[in-house]
């Protein structure tokens, strides 16, 4: 006896892509509505304390040391060049790019961002600590799982910043937790 499966409900996927088209119908109609908002983000690196390259230091010429005694000139000159590279690296220029927020897009550095893609937000000062008084970056969580927070500076006009806050907090909503600090921490201590 041979069974027919029954055809599944159509009804499902159709009320899906009802809704699908009509939260695309509300964004469009709320990008149309919302200012194009445009400023300089600075990325900040953090600078190394004084007691960091004299920890450094000793510990380079204490290997040096080692390496003298042990006779490994290839050893030495890999040592130093990289002991060298790792001090400049380290030292930590700011860089300037544009950012720009269309209603649901973010665009930094010519890279465009879907708000969408995010699913929450939460302000940051600039070494990842929470400060609400004086934000100077919105870190947006994204949906997947165990993904890394992007980052976003903000301007240096408190009233724009404010209006982006306001822009993003009409996308996504707005939730802090120990997570996304450590999190964060760590993107910035990788500089990823």
């Amino acid at each position: 006896m041979k069974q027919t499966k029954k055809p599944k409900n159509s009804q499902p996927a159709a009320a899906q892509e009802k809704a699908k088209k009509a939260r695309t119908r509300s964004s469009a109609e709320q990008q149309e509505t919302t200012p194009v908002l445009a400023w300089d983000g600075v990325d900040h690196v953090s600078r190394k304390r004084w007691w960091w390259y004299l920890g450094f230091s000793l510990v380079v010429l204490w290997l040096a040391g080692v390496v003298i005694v042990l006779q490994q000139w290839l050893v030495l000159v890999v040592l130093i060049t990289s002991a060298v590279a790792l001090v400049i690296v380290s030292l930590g220029r700011t860089s300037t790019f544009a950012c720009t927020l269309d209603g649901a897009t973010l665009t930094m550095a010519d890279t465009a961002y879907d708000l969408q893609d995010f699913k929450t937000f939460t302000l940051h000062d600039q070494d990842g600590s929470r400060d609400a008084s004086s934000p100077q970056m919105i870190v947006l969580v994204p949906g997947k799982y165990l993904a890394i927070p992007k980052s976003v500076p903000l301007s240096s006009d408190d009233e724009l910043n404010e209006e982006i806050v306001r822009q993003v907090e009409s996308q996504l909503p707005y939730q802090d937790d120990p997570l996304t600090r450590t999190l964060t921490r760590m993107a910035a201590w990788f500089r990823l």
